[in-house]
């Protein structure tokens, strides 16, 4: 987008999906500027004593307790390579990333960084075909051919996320591809954990209807009510046959 001087794409792999209660395990990010990949930079993250990666985690990505915390990098040190990639006075930065809002959780929790800037490729999708899946595997197939496998390993999935995001901006154009941005959903499926700096949220977390339909579920819940009257009435008269009806139906025009 030219309104950035650098875009960073961002992931972070993690022990769960509340970075308030959660530990990241691995990052990555690749920033681009306007020739093409300009800096890039990965390291799994050592987790604080008596934290642990569970079964379901190490299914997922591969990553072990015992594997981050002998070939990961310490917090701090971690912290001081994203500052110097992702904080610029001189140059503005636009974060990508799929399901941004999670990434940017664990970047301002655990690290104390909060990009002014951000878009949400999960949200693009989402917003422009909601009736597909949303998740980056998904997506990624739709527009290529070809697609990747997602490892759910942070250096595999910036790779995927930034070719979305390239074919996303292609789709909608410069000047389309700025209404995304700051924008996150809040979907009933994913409960928006935590809400970015700046972010402008949308939220889908109940199923919205149409005034058409509205009304007709209005014109069907009167209806009913007049058959409970009328059933009351008949129930009233003691009518089990067809000799009270008459009667049933002046009281109930006199209750009226």
């Amino acid at each position: 987008m030219k309104t950035f001087d650098l875009i960073a794409v961002l992931d972070f792999e993690t022990t769960g999906l509340n970075p308030q209660l959660d530990h990241p395990t691995e990052v990555a990010v690749n920033v681009y500027g306007k020739g093409g990949l300009v800096a890039k930079y990965s390291s799994m993250i050592m987790l604080p004593e008596g934290v642990e990666v569970s079964e379901f985690i190490t299914n997922l990505t591969g990553l072990t307790t015992e594997k981050v915390n002998s070939e990961g990098a310490e917090k701090v040190e971690v912290q001081e390579n994203l500052i110097d990639l992702l904080v610029h006075d001189k140059f503005k930065t636009l974060v990508v990333g799929h399901n941004i809002n999670f990434d940017l959780g664990f970047l301002k929790h655990h690290f104390d960084i909060e990009p002014e800037n951000f878009m949400c490729t999960r949200t693009i999708e989402i917003l422009t075909t909601p009736h597909f899946n949303a998740s980056l595997q998904e997506a990624h197939k739709r527009h290529f051919l070809e697609g990747m496998e997602q490892t759910h390993r942070a250096g595999d999935d910036i790779q995927m996320t930034w070719e979305l995001f390239c074919k996303q901006a292609e789709i909608h154009g410069e000047h389309g591809f700025s209404f995304f941005l700051n924008k996150v959903v809040d979907m009933p499926d994913r409960e928006l954990v935590y809400t970015p700096h700046n972010a402008i949220v949308l939220d889908f977390s109940q199923k919205y209807y149409s005034s058409r339909y509205v009304e007709q579920l209005r014109e069907k819940i009167e209806s009913m009510e007049e058959d409970v009257e009328k059933l009351s009435c008949l129930e009233g008269a003691g009518v089990d046959n067809w000799e009270g009806y008459s009667y049933a139906m002046e009281m109930m025009e006199e209750e009226n």
